[in-house]
């Protein structure tokens, strides 16, 4: 999740920060909505801070994943999801 090791927040109060930090359309209203829902008073640029670290790792894990799977060969492109038994007809029919 991108956390430092000396983080003082809980991983859950920093998913919540991030989270209005992301979803609402200022980080001052992230900030006056974390004082009012959290009951914890932060700066906006503390919350500005949080989710644009944050974001940037989900950013970092995305294009890996991408990475990941352009480099894979087509068959494991093509492939069923885990867990997923592929039947072994299928009839495509026209209307």
């Amino acid at each position: 999740m991108g956390i430092e090791v000396d983080e003082e927040l809980s991983p859950t109060l920093i998913e919540k920060i991030s989270d209005l930090g992301a979803t609402l359309k200022s980080f001052e209203q992230a900030q006056r909505a974390a004082q009012v829902l959290l009951e914890i008073p932060f700066s906006t640029k503390r919350i500005e801070r949080l989710t644009e670290r944050i974001g940037g790792v989900r950013v970092r894990e995305r294009e890996r994943a991408i990475d990941g799977w352009e480099h894979s060969p087509l068959v494991e492109k093509l492939a069923a999801p885990r867990g997923v038994k592929t039947p072994a007809v299928v009839a495509i029919r026209c209307d």
